[in-house]
């Protein structure tokens, strides 16, 4: 038997990576960051570009949110308590939308992951953050209307949250994003409805801004799916499941291009995975060697 080692794991996922596995990829990832402090980043990393395909991995799911937790600061108050708390309600969110009754199957491991990593009063504390944290559902309020009898400023103030939430937290959910292309060009509408007024601009720029870093991550994302090491391995369902949104956003005619069906991943500038980088990275200070 293979000695229970982090960098055992780790190679382990390595090699299920290299043979198009994400799925199992993400549960070698997590035994090692459970057993390895000073490569946790470096796991959280590669777990975040895997994500998307396998958008129902328990261990990645768990990995995400426990890098999360690790983040907390458990001396914080005013602003930066309810900046963190803010953080954990929404990374529960998008956790509990990618599987069916996530909630209830996610929410007692990541109650437990909180009092193993925090002291007894903070634990508590967000432990009801995540028992009373929505299901994320960030394209209903589009889908059903409710958007439209919004003032342009409210709209744009509106849109701008979601895409904060899809540009952070929610960088390794694309299955989660809206999936009609209107959505993401309603900014430009908004503001030439209305004179483009220099406030609603201003509004527009921010939101377009936070599309960009959007669109890098779906395309990393469809970038994996579309290389030779997972386009005939990744399931179908994996594909319905996070890839959606691509083409609204205008990736798919872009990635294939680039890739002609045959992008091969591996290349310089990639994780120690092969893999594009993905949302913007969690760096939190590394466990000491013991």
């Amino acid at each position: 038997m293979a000695p229970n080692y982090a960098e055992v794991h780790n190679n382990l996922a390595l090699g299920y990576s290299n043979m198009g596995l994400p799925g199992e990829a993400l549960e070698s990832l997590y035994r090692a960051y459970l057993l390895h402090g000073h490569r946790r980043n470096d796991y959280y990393d590669q777990a975040t570009s895997l994500l998307p395909l396998a958008p129902g991995s328990v261990p990645g799911l768990t990995l995400v949110f426990h890098h999360r937790v690790r983040g907390i600061d458990p001396s914080a108050s005013g602003v930066r308590l309810d900046v963190q708390t803010g953080e954990i309600e929404r990374t529960a969110s998008f956790c509990f939308a990618s599987i069916p009754g996530g909630k209830d199957s996610l929410s007692a491991p990541f109650i437990d992951i909180l009092r193993s990593e925090l002291s007894a009063d903070i634990a508590e504390l967000y432990s009801k953050v995540v028992e009373e944290a929505p299901v994320a559902n960030i394209a209903g309020p589009w889908e059903s209307g409710e958007t439209g009898s919004l003032s342009p400023r409210e709209m744009l103030q509106t849109i701008n949250g979601q895409h904060v939430l899809m540009a952070f937290p929610g960088g390794c959910f694309p299955g989660q994003f809206p999936v009609d292309s209107a959505y993401y060009v309603h900014p430009s509408v908004v503001l030439m409805e209305n004179g483009m007024e220099a406030d609603l601009f201003q509004g527009v720029m921010d939101i377009y801004l936070l599309q960009l870093l959007i669109d890098r991550d779906i395309d990393g994302s469809y970038t994996l799916f579309m290389s030779r090491r997972f386009r005939d391995n990744v399931s179908g369902e994996a594909w319905k499941g996070s890839m959606p949104s691509a083409t609204p956003l205008g990736k798919q005619n872009g990635a294939e291009k680039r890739s002609g069906h045959a992008m091969d991943v591996g290349k310089p500038s990639r994780g120690p995975l092969g893999h594009p980088p993905g949302p913007p990275a969690l760096r939190f200070p590394e466990s000491p060697v013991a």
